[in-house]
């Protein structure tokens, strides 16, 4: 009946489904069709939630700015602001946002870290590497460790 409150006993008490973490990606970089490929890699993978893609450091702003997504791979040559001066401006902005930079220098590799990147990939690199690591940002994101120091 309208109106009516409903008791039921603790362990027959109707339970909502619990919403299942999404894992959300960003694409950056300056070639359509490896944006293209990437977001093909990570379709299926469960747990994956919204994939944007962005050809450029303006629109990547905007978009970390708009979702703040979990995991970031970025081209180290994306048009516009220089990679090097972006990722301290990302992190800021979304601070747990897990950075990959892309590259088909090796060199680049030192710098990348250093600019605040949390992982570096040479464009040769096989692509289940990629996939490793979006695996294990996955399972982070489902059991996340305690940052709570336990007394011993």
């Amino acid at each position: 009946m309208p109106g009516e409150i409903l008791f039921y006993p603790k362990d027959t008490m109707p339970r909502r489904a619990k919403a299942k973490p999404r894992f959300d990606v960003i694409l950056a970089d300056r070639e359509p069709q490896v944006r293209s490929a990437l977001k093909l890699l990570f379709s299926g993978r469960s747990g994956l939630g919204t994939v944007s893609e962005v050809e450029n450091s303006d629109h990547l702003i905007a978009c970390v700015a708009k979702s703040c997504p979990d995991l970031l791979l970025i081209d180290w040559d994306l048009p516009g602001q220089a990679v090097d001066s972006l990722l301290p401006i990302i992190k800021l902005i979304c601070p747990d946002l897990y950075i990959v930079v892309l590259s088909g220098d090796e060199f680049d590799c030192e710098e990348a870290l250093m600019a605040g990147a949390d992982d570096y990939m040479s464009m040769y690199d096989p692509p289940n590497l990629l996939l490793a690591i979006f695996d294990d940002l996955m399972d982070a994101k489902l059991s996340p460790v305690s940052k709570e120091r336990i007394p011993i």
